[in-house]
């Protein structure tokens, strides 16, 4: 067991999801799902499970809930706060998506301090935060139970280990949506990890006594450990994506959150065939979540070509 100890009980909520749990209270539009779960809470996991699976059941809480988040995370006093605050035998996690939730709240519930994460873009949550509304849908049938493989008899690939809800638990659909993790990826961060948006790594070097971490604009930073959880990464040549012919899958992820996403197109090429190209693919052809202010009629592609990266 580490010999640092916890600032707070990881069986309650930490001081910021306290906080949100305060501003839903408060506010009585965004209080009603959670009102209503809380008669509920003994068929849950305890009190906090109740209030939010109450709060992400309902979309006034949820969008409520997110802002909250949002406000917190992009305040620059604390995030500055937080960087000079910083241990340097700590643990640094870059990237703020499903795997930096998974470790922050692994390492947490096994009795060690909150990791600091940085994540270089104003939203935090990774791939599956990317857009606000849904884009794509989740692999796994909407199942409660135990991580396991896809397939696995009462097991669901889409849980987050430690997570105080899981997707499965705000969503009534076969599949969860990208925006279903994402709220559950978003409230496992605010209860085990202590995040900075906009914080840039330009690199990361290791000596003899730690590893010292350039954040751009904003000088170095020193820790014991760094985790890179950056997922997708930096797309391969992402300087040639304009946003417009060529686009990244975040940017296209976000075109498709947008209004009349297929205005305009008649021929598009996906390069690669994992994960994000069949998103994409789905997308495309109408079977991923309905894009904003879509109609086949009116904005309908005449070709959809995906080829492996080997081939470009």
């Amino acid at each position: 067991m580490p010999d640092t100890p916890l600032t707070f009980d990881p069986a309650g909520p930490s001081p910021q999801i306290e906080s949100l749990l305060s501003a839903v209270a408060a506010t009585p539009a965004a209080s009603v799902g959670m009102r209503a779960m809380m008669q509920r809470e003994t068929e849950l996991a305890g009190p906090l499970a109740a209030r939010l699976t109450g709060i992400a059941l309902d979309p006034n809480g949820r969008e409520f809930a997110d802002q909250v988040l949002d406000t917190y995370w992009s305040d620059e006093r604390r995030g500055q706060d937080a960087l000079r605050s910083a241990s340097a035998d700590g643990e640094v996690i870059i990237g703020s998506g499903v795997h930096a939730a998974v470790y922050a709240a692994v390492r947490v519930l096994s009795g060690y301090p909150k990791p600091l994460v940085l994540e270089r873009n104003e939203r935090v949550g990774g791939t599956f935060a990317m857009t606000e509304r849904p884009t794509f849908y989740l692999n796994s049938r909407n199942r409660a139970g135990n991580p396991g493989l896809a397939g696995d008899q009462g097991a669901s690939l889409n849980y987050l280990p430690g997570a105080p809800i899981q997707a499965a638990d705000v969503s009534m659909a076969e599949y969860q949506t990208n925006t279903d993790l994402a709220f559950v990826i978003r409230l496992a961060l605010a209860q085990f990890a202590d995040v900075v948006t906009n914080a840039k790594v330009l690199s990361v070097a290791r000596d003899e006594t730690g590893v010292e971490i350039d954040i751009e604009d904003r000088g170095p930073l020193y820790a014991g450990r760094v985790i890179d959880a950056r997922g997708l990464g930096d797309p391969v040549d992402q300087d040639v994506a304009n946003g417009t012919t060529i686009l990244t899958f975040g940017q296209f992820m976000r075109r498709m959150g947008g209004i009349w996403p297929l205005r305009g197109l008649r021929r598009v090429a996906v390069i690669g065939g994992g994960d994000s190209a069949k998103c994409a693919v789905e997308s495309l052809l109408g079977i991923a979540p309905q894009p904003f202010m879509a109609a086949a009629a009116l904005d309908r592609l005449e070709r959809i070509g995906l080829y492996p990266l080997n081939c470009c």
